[in-house]
């Protein structure tokens, strides 16, 4: 549920993950670049979210598969 939780870490209005990127990143890096640049990982976050919502057996497969 970790990957659920980031979501909301690289997304306004907390991004705090953004915010913490911006604080050690050279100063002609704006903070909309660091969006951008965060929006892909984004889309594949809220993919995953919605698969798992599908088929929820995929979320589970693995435990299972080890007991």
């Amino acid at each position: 549920m970790a990957w659920l939780f980031e979501a909301g870490l690289i997304t306004p209005p907390i991004g705090l993950n953004i915010y913490a990127v911006k604080g050690v990143a050279e100063r002609d890096v704006t903070l909309e670049d660091l969006f951008i640049g965060a929006f892909p990982f984004f889309l594949m976050m809220v993919l995953c979210i919605f698969l798992f919502i599908a088929f929820p057996v995929l979320s589970t497969w693995l435990p299972d598969a080890m007991f």
